[in-house]
C-alpha cells in the first residue's frame, strides 16, 4: 500500500474512530487493521489516538537518559 494512500486513509478513519462508542471503535479498528496491515491492535490504537512516537522521540528520550546519568 502506498504510504500516500495510508496517511490519507489514516486521517480519514482517525475521525470516525474519535467520535465512536466503544462497540464501533472495535469494528473500526478491525477494518484499520486489515486494511493496513497492522497485526498489533495496541499499535493500531496508538496511531489512531495519535500518541505514536516517531523516530525522533525515540532519540530525544535516549539523549535525555545519558544526561541524566552523569
Amino acid at each position: 500500500m502506498p504510504i500516500e494512500f495510508r496517511r490519507a486513509y489514516t486521517d480519514e478513519i482517525r475521525d470516525r474512530y474519535k467520535n465512536a462508542k466503544r462497540k464501533q471503535k472495535s469494528a473500526i479498528l478491525d477494518e484499520f487493521c486489515q486494511v493496513c496491515g497492522y497485526r498489533s491492535r495496541k499499535h493500531a490504537i496508538q496511531i489512531l489516538n495519535g500518541k505514536a512516537k516517531g523516530p525522533d522521540a525515540r532519540k530525544r528520550r535516549g539523549l535525555l537518559r545519558a544526561t541524566s546519568m552523569r
